[in-house]
């Protein structure tokens, strides 16, 4: 019997995914995001059910808000992580996030400074970590990059390997590595790899998680508020990483919001779900479609997306809606093919302020065919794909 459990955990506002795959006594334990700006006594309680685990095979992270990744570090310390993999969002991305928020965890801040530095310290066991994406690097247009789709062949090949994790990607060339580190910052580590996009992981012959991180729209604001930070961190005689300390965040934001108060973020997007090979039930309809906090309100990222994935989104049957239900990134044009969904999905914390929004989830109610499911702090959505026979 094969089974996948599923689950968008209850921990009000922000997203812990995970999931978890069966076949005899074999299993295969993932994650996608893990935060909250809610009371954390509810991730808190969400976290420590995953306590008997001693390893997670693959976590990864969408984007570096901190409502997507504060208890990231509660949920790996002392598990040995097999493949983690990060968003190529460079330091000067990551210092807008800072400066947009009001966190205060040393914790949070250091890895917004240096992920690198930061997961591979001695706090964790990760063996390798991916990042995925990167600046001239897009993943995909009307002509562009398709997704990495393994042959029946290759596919025969993993038959044997159960849950053993298998990459299908082309790294990024090596006399570009040096560049991308230094943007992304951090220092280059032998754990450490970039990947460009398309990228496929499968999990043995029975499931596969379809990557897509598409760079920013802003890259030519993002590069002139880096000129206008730099020029800061020479006058203060400091370092990029001092820069994300709480005593400079007042000046940062002034900087930012003199300019370029409205430079949007991206998110990794992921499809999974079985792969061909699943063989016993038909598998349409049967994969998840996870979002992150990309913003589908503008064409420039949902037009791309929805060609990357156009052989992917008739399988999907669960959609995490983008950004909590927000309406500056939902997409209300209909007909559309995110309308076919068979569930969608919004994780916002109870009382909250337009997210969601009201508008966006009549939308949904209006034009889409599935149901509408809350997560919320007291609230989960588990759902299981499952197959009695092995093919």
């Amino acid at each position: 019997m094969k089974l996948a459990t599923l689950i968008f955990e209850g921990i009000g506002q922000g997203l812990f995914y995970t999931g978890s795959l069966l076949q005899d006594h074999s299993r295969f334990d993932f994650v996608y995001d893990c935060g909250s700006v809610s009371d954390h006594k509810h991730l808190d309680q969400s976290i420590n059910r995953y306590s008997s685990l001693s390893k997670f095979d693959l976590v990864i992270i969408s984007h570096f808000d901190e409502d997507h990744v504060n208890g990231i570090k509660k949920l790996i310390t002392d598990k040995r992580v097999s493949l983690l993999v990060l968003p190529y969002v460079t330091w000067v991305e990551r210092l807008i996030v800072a400066t947009n928020s009001q966190a205060a965890d040393p914790d949070y801040l250091s890895m917004l400074s240096d992920p690198i530095a930061f997961f591979t310290g001695d706090d964790f066991n990760i063996d390798r970590i991916i990042i995925i994406g990167g600046p001239d690097l897009p993943p995909g247009s009307e002509n562009g990059p398709i997704p990495v789709l393994p042959d029946e062949t290759e596919i025969g090949k993993l038959s044997d390997n159960a849950f053993r994790m298998n990459i299908f990607g082309k790294p990024v060339e090596d006399n570009l590595i040096a560049e991308l580190t230094t943007k992304f910052s951090g220092n280059p580590h032998h754990k450490v790899n970039f990947y460009k996009t398309p990228f496929l992981i499968t999990s043995g012959n029975l499931w596969e998680f379809q990557f897509y991180n598409q760079e920013s729209n802003n890259s030519v604001l993002v590069e002139k508020f880096r000129i206008e930070v730099e020029k800061m961190i020479d006058e203060e005689g400091i370092t990029i990483r001092d820069i994300f300390e709480k005593q400079y965040r007042a000046m940062i934001r002034t900087l930012y919001r003199r300019g370029f108060g409205n430079i949007n973020q991206t998110s990794v997007i992921v499809y999974h779900g079985p792969l061909r090979s699943w063989g016993i039930l038909p598998y349409y309809k049967e994969g998840t479609f996870l979002t992150g906090d990309i913003n589908f309100s503008r064409k420039k990222n949902l037009t791309p997306a929805l060609i990357f994935f156009r052989d992917y989104l008739e399988k999907v049957s669960v959609f995490l809606v983008p950004h909590h239900a927000a309406k500056n990134n939902w997409s209300f044009s209909h007909p559309s093919i995110l309308d076919n969904f068979e569930a969608y999905v919004f994780c916002a914390g109870l009382n909250r302020t337009h997210h969601p929004d009201k508008r966006v989830l009549e939308d949904i109610t209006d034009h889409c065919h599935g149901y509408l499911l809350n997560c919320n702090e007291f609230s989960f959505a588990p759902y299981r794909v499952w197959s009695r026979s092995a093919p």
